[in-house]
């Protein structure tokens, strides 16, 4: 699904390369994906905060285009998941997962795995 993670899409927010969480203050947490020509943004939880599509995406037809966006959805979800998490560490420290699934802050473990291996190592605690 990370195809075009070194794509730049031109969302007209100015974008640091891996700024620090305290670094960020500010600007919204945002998570990144996508794949096949189409690119999705989303806040924390989910919310679609942008949607990008190309003559690739819109000649998969349908049920794939639709299946791409939500594949591309819930993976960006985890990267903004994961990065507020990083930014409110000690905010979250004891919380579980119930707690996390309760702020919309939970994914899949393997979505997770994935969205960690972007995480900036300035940004591990």
């Amino acid at each position: 699904m990370s195809e075009l993670a070194s794509e730049s899409i031109d969302t007209g927010r100015p974008r640091a390369a891996s700024p620090s969480p305290r670094e960020d203050a500010g600007r919204d947490i945002t998570g990144s994906a996508g794949s096949g020509g189409l690119r999705v943004e989303v806040y924390p939880g989910g919310a679609l905060s942008s949607l990008a599509l190309d003559r690739r995406a819109m000649a998969q037809g349908s049920r794939a285009l639709a299946a791409g966006i939500l594949a591309a959805v819930a993976e960006a979800t985890a990267v903004a998941n994961q990065r507020t998490k990083a930014a409110l560490h000690e905010a979250l420290d004891g919380l579980g997962e119930d707690e996390l699934t309760l702020l919309g802050l939970n994914q899949e473990a393997t979505l997770t795995e994935r969205a960690e291996a972007t995480t900036p190592d300035s940004w591990r605690a």
